[in-house]
């Protein structure tokens, strides 16, 4: 649902072909690192907003979870940031205001004529059956 809605987003304001894949890859990333490793022992939510802004796509996604200390020990950690890293213009990552973790990506994109979709805002329960999705 997250990466759905990110690229929905990104083919709105004209982000097609290896560009739009990037994008799809990198929150698709960042949605799986929360799902698997801000609550390894439940279920949690996350949290997407995303934001077409002039020449700039950005996505952020936060979650309430163990926070980056603890996923230490899931093996894995670390080759999806390689992948965020690869397939954004930007990256941080950190920790959360509040706990947890905390995922920024931004895209430089082509300025287009703005649509009414320029912004999405979700929260998401992460779960490894599914997830759902209702606005923030």
């Amino acid at each position: 649902m997250a990466r759905r809605a990110v690229a929905d987003l990104a083919e709105t304001v004209g982000i097609t072909g290896e560009r739009l894949d990037a994008i799809r890859l990198a929150v698709s990333e960042a949605a799986t690192n929360a799902v698997v490793h801000a609550y390894p022992d439940a279920e949690g939510i996350f949290r997407l907003s995303a934001a077409a802004i002039g020449r700039r796509l950005t996505v952020y996604i936060s979650d309430n979870g163990c926070g980056l200390q603890s996923v230490s020990t899931h093996p894995g950690l670390g080759l999806g940031l390689g992948v965020i890293a690869a397939s954004s213009d930007l990256f941080t990552i950190g920790p959360g205001k509040h706990g947890g973790t905390r995922v920024w990506m931004r895209w430089q994109i082509e300025p287009t004529i703005p649509s009414d979709r320029t912004r999405t805002d979700q929260a998401v329960a992460g779960s490894r059956g599914g997830a759902e999705s209702g606005g923030l």
